[in-house]
Order: structure tokens, then sequence, then C-alpha cells
């Protein structure tokens, strides 16, 4: 097993970084090896919440984009159609902002 999928799975697992680095103090990494695998889980991580960000990206237009077609369905309804305008599109605009926060790290 290569030593950084040991470290990936420990991740995996639920280990926060202190609990790690005694996880790997205790598998007897040392010095600039222990450093290496901490910034591989930190590489990790930040990958992780890149994903989940563009994810939120993604979401985010096609949600405005399907109020903008709900909103010519539900006129004959004032209400379905601010819901449909107002609601789906701020949540939309919303998902896209918190996404943009978690690809750059905000």
């Amino acid at each position: 097993m290569n030593p950084f999928e040991q470290t990936k799975e420990l991740y995996n697992q639920g280990f926060n970084i202190e609990e790690l680095r005694q996880q790997l103090v205790e598998l007897g990494y040392e010095g600039e090896t222990l450093e290496e695998h901490l910034r591989f889980v930190k590489k990790l991580k930040t990958q992780k919440q890149v994903k989940f960000g563009f994810n939120l990206i993604l979401v985010g237009p096609l949600l405005c984009v399907s109020s903008c077609i709900a909103t010519f369905f539900h006129s004959y309804s004032a209400s379905y159609m601010s819901f449909s305008l107002y609601g789906m599109t701020f949540i939309g605009a919303s998902l896209v902002v918190v996404g943009l926060g978690y690809v750059f790290g905000f």
C-alpha cells in the first residue's frame, strides 16, 4: 500500500488534522515526511471543497433558468409568479455566490 493511500484512508475515516498528525506519528512518520503527508491531506480537503463549489456553481444557473421558464408558465397566478421570479432566482444566485466562496476558499 502506498503511504499516501494510507494517509488518505485515515483522512476518509474522519480524522481532523491534529488527530491525523497523532496517527501518523504513531505509524512512525516524523519531520519532513510527516509535513508532506499533512500537506497532502490539506490538498485533498481543498480539492473536495472546490469540487463541491463547482457543483453549486452548476446548480445555481440551472435553477435560475428553470425559474425563468416557470415564470412564463405561472403567469396566471401572481403568487406563483412571484415565487418563480424572485424566490427561485434568489436561491439560484445565492448558490452561485456560495459556490464561488467554496472555490476561492472564503
